[in-house]
């Protein structure tokens, strides 16, 4: 945020459906969300331009890149203290909306987005993939 205190940055994902809890009771287990990323970081406005100059390509394998070759569909909004409130807003909304294709799950909620980050943490406890 030197530089542009004022534009939003986003941190590169990549979000695929999975089983919430695999040891569920249920013959139909509770499908949710679980997100990886490498932590690449650009301003939305520069992703967007990306994306408009590289019309022959999809939005994804132009963002690949400039994620260092690594697959994404998400562009996570980071709220700097500068950045206006509408604006953040915006981004997060278009981040709702990738959450969305990508998942298909009607709305990410708070809720969700723990449990991701709990089975990001019980990954990295536990040693196993984060990308399986």
């Amino acid at each position: 945020y030197k530089y542009h205190p004022t534009k939003v940055l986003g941190i590169y994902t990549f979000s695929k459906r999975s089983v919430i809890d695999e040891f569920e009771n249920k013959q139909r287990k509770t499908i949710g969300y679980s997100t990886v990323s490498h932590f690449n970081i650009v301003h939305f406005d520069c992703h967007m331009a990306a994306v408009r100059q590289a019309r022959s390509r999809d939005e994804w394998e132009s963002a690949a890149l400039q994620n260092a070759s690594t697959k994404c569909n998400g562009l996570l909004p980071l709220w700097g203290p500068q950045v206006p409130e509408s604006a953040f807003a915006s981004c997060l909304a278009r981040h709702h909306t990738y959450l969305q294709d990508a998942t298909t799950h009607r709305e990410p909620t708070y809720q969700m987005s723990i449990h991701d980050v709990k089975v990001l943490l019980m990954c990295f406890a536990f040693e196993k993939s984060f990308s399986d």
